[in-house]
């Protein structure tokens, strides 16, 4: 996978639970969790296949068992992908941490039961300015990982 190359560190190394973000569609999503089967019939953007591990445990559990959530290839997470799902009303494969890079979506959190890897990533040799900088994101970053 892709991060596990060598060609990027990931500081401080966490795990969050995969959800999924929408733009407005799913009025009833305040204080919610959804199951899977809430999103059958609509569109979830994912990574391809190939590129993160934990992604490609999630889109063979839901082709396996939610045949009937629609799953549609993007190639790298950009404002593009954010604006797709906007105006196309699809659903995207998110985490919580996500919830202000858009300012239309929000995450909801989904009982699927996959985490991914979250964190700052990194030259694996970074400067001593940028190590001292990313030291100090470690200690400062108090995740909260609570499962949905």
């Amino acid at each position: 996978m892709w991060y596990n190359e060598g060609m990027f560190e990931l500081a401080p190394r966490l795990r969050t639970f995969v959800a999924a973000a929408e733009t407005g569609s799913f009025a009833q999503a305040a204080e919610r969790v959804f199951a899977p089967r809430d999103l059958y019939g609509e569109t979830l953007l994912i990574v391809k296949r190939g590129y993160l591990r934990e992604m490609d445990a999630l889109r063979d559990d839901l082709e396996a068992h939610h045949p009937r959530i629609r799953l549609e290839d993007f190639a790298f997470h950009s404002t593009e992908v954010f604006n797709q799902c906007e105006n196309g009303g699809k659903l995207l494969v998110a985490i919580k941490e996500w919830q202000d890079v858009h300012p239309l979506m929000r995450v909801l959190p989904v009982r699927w039961g996959h985490t991914i890897p979250f964190g700052l990533l990194h030259s694996p040799t970074p400067s001593p300015r940028v190590q001292a900088c990313i030291d100090a994101i470690c200690r400062a970053y108090q995740p909260q990982v609570d499962a949905p």
